[in-house]
């Protein structure tokens, strides 16, 4: 049984560069991953909540704003 990596299980290339610019930089607010990729509010939410529903990344509970991070494998 092979195990996949969060990158082998995002279907989309705004969730790869998103999972590749979170596993450099640890954790982000949606407003960096919005400046970082020059998209739109909505774009980077809609990815984040589609990574998130799968599993592979978590919202941090400890921040005051809303910062994203990529799951523990």
């Amino acid at each position: 049984m092979k195990l996949q990596t969060p990158f082998e299980e995002v279907s989309s290339d705004a969730e790869r560069l998103m999972v590749l610019y979170l596993s450099e930089v640890g954790s982000a607010t949606t407003k960096q991953i919005k400046s970082k990729f020059g998209w739109q509010r909505i774009k980077t939410i809609t990815v984040l909540r589609n990574l998130e529903h799968r599993g592979i990344l978590t919202k941090l509970e400890a921040s005051s704003r809303e910062r994203y991070a990529l799951k523990p494998c």
